[in-house]
C-alpha cells in the first residue's frame, strides 16, 4: 500500500497518520490537500458545506464569516443573486407567499384591508385597523372623511351618510340629527 493525502476539505487529526482523513470542522476549511489542520473560515456570503465554501443560493443570505449554512430571506423581501448578505425588500403593498423568495416576480400585492411599508420594518402583509380600509397594494391603511361610514365585510370601504344623518373622521357608522337640527348631503 502507499501513503495518500488527505483531499481539499479533509484533514489528518491523528498524530500517527495511520487513520483515515478527518472531515475540517464545521465553519471552516482546507483547498489544499495533505494538511493537518483545516485554517480557513468561509467568508460571510457562504457556507461550508463539508468539503468548501460554496455561495449562499439566491433567495438566502449569510452576514457571519465561518457559518455551515446560509438563511431563508423572510416574508417581503428576496434575493436573486447567489451570494448574498442581504435580501431587497419588495416595494409597499407588497410580500411573499414563502421564505426564501428569489426573484422580484414573487412579490404579490397585498389583498384588499391589508398592508405593508418595508421602510417602517412591515415586509408582511398587516391587517388594516378596523376603523379603516385599503385597496389591493397599498401600503397605507385610509379612514372614511367626515360624512362617510365604513362598511362592514371585506374589503371594507366607505359610503356617504343618507340624509339625516353625519358622521365624523374615521367612523364606523353614521348618527342620527338631533332634532331641529340637519344634514342634507350624501
Amino acid at each position: 500500500t502507499t501513503c495518500q493525502a488527505c483531499p481539499a476539505g479533509k484533514k489528518d487529526g491523528d498524530q500517527n497518520s495511520d487513520t483515515e482523513c478527518e472531515p475540517c470542522e464545521i465553519g471552516r476549511f482546507s483547498a489544499a490537500v495533505g494538511v493537518t489542520s483545516c485554517n480557513g473560515t468561509c467568508p460571510i456570503s457562504m457556507y461550508y458545506d463539508g468539503i468548501g465554501c460554496q455561495d449562499c443560493q439566491a433567495g438566502k443570505f449569510q452576514t457571519v464569516a465561518g457559518s455551515n449554512s446560509c438563511l431563508n430571506c423572510t416574508l417581503g423581501r428576496y434575493s436573486i443573486n447567489p451570494g448574498s448578505t442581504t435580501c431587497e425588500h419588495c416595494l409597499g403593498g407588497r410580500t411573499t407567499v414563502a421564505n426564501g423568495t428569489s426573484e422580484t416576480k414573487d412579490c404579490i400585492d397585498c389583498e384588499a384591508g391589508r398592508y405593508s411599508r418595508p421602510k417602517a420594518g412591515l415586509t408582511s402583509c398587516q391587517d388594516c385597523d378596523p376603523t379603516a380600509y385599503s385597496t389591493p397594494g397599498s401600503s397605507i391603511c385610509a379612514k372614511c372623511d367626515v360624512g362617510q361610514y365604513m362598511t362592514a365585510g371585506n374589503p371594507r370601504n366607505c359610503s356617504n351618510c343618507t340624509r339625516g344623518r353625519y358622521s365624523y373622521y374615521g367612523k364606523l357608522k353614521c348618527t342620527e340629527c338631533e332634532r331641529g337640527y340637519y344634514a342634507d348631503k350624501m
